[in-house]
């Protein structure tokens, strides 16, 4: 294994151990067993516009990457 690839995979277990974290925090915030999904409801309209917005924008990426793989680089024109 190069140093490369132990990187990548530092940062992935890293990245990981985040999530699970954060997970954990907002188990523990949730009051009953939906509110972990809808965040018991409270966020602000700001929130959701900046959570749309990123939705939009990676899906957006991720099309784009996906079409000049299938299509060549002659699609990101």
């Amino acid at each position: 294994m190069n140093a490369y690839a132990l990187w990548m995979f530092g940062l992935a277990l890293a990245y990981t151990l985040l999530l699970v974290t954060f997970s954990l925090i907002a188990r523990r915030k949730a009051r009953a067993g939906d509110g972990f999904f809808v965040g018991g409801r409270s966020f602000n309209r700001w929130t959701v516009a900046f959570c749309i917005t990123g939705l939009f924008s990676g899906s957006t990426f991720i099309a784009i990457l996906e079409l000049s793989y299938l299509k060549g680089l002659s699609a990101l024109w």
